[in-house]
């Protein structure tokens, strides 16, 4: 399970592995895969392997739907630059209240990446 990663790369690595049966994908912003799969299509070569599945929409909700269904979650969203910075603030804290606390998944691995960048 990918939540975020629009541009597609976490896809494209993930899927080199032979053991990969199926990734699904929750990226909120379809346009951002559109304009990914144009302009930068050696990082979005991921979405066209079948085993990728992409659905448009919050990849909270996402996954509340679909508990206890992934053995792996990566969280892939935008850097903490600006506004972002308040966006993915609130957004780990929502994943830590919702998913780690509550143990939604049983025995999941969840990649959470964040960058710190400096001026």
């Amino acid at each position: 399970m990918i939540v975020g990663g629009g541009d597609g790369g976490v896809a494209r690595e993930v899927i080199k592995h032979p053991a990969v049966k199926t990734v699904d994908q929750a990226e909120i912003d379809g346009r951002v895969i559109e304009v990914c799969k144009e302009f930068l299509p050696t990082m979005a070569v991921g979405y066209k392997d079948p085993r990728v599945n992409v659905f448009v929409e919050d990849g909270i909700k996402f996954m509340e739907r679909n508990k206890n269904k992934y053995d792996v979650i990566i969280t892939d969203s935008s850097d903490p630059i600006g506004k972002s910075l308040v966006l993915e603030d609130i957004f780990a804290r929502t994943v830590q209240k919702r998913f780690l606390c509550r143990v939604m998944f049983q025995d999941p691995l969840i990649a959470y990446s964040k960058r710190n960048i400096s001026n």
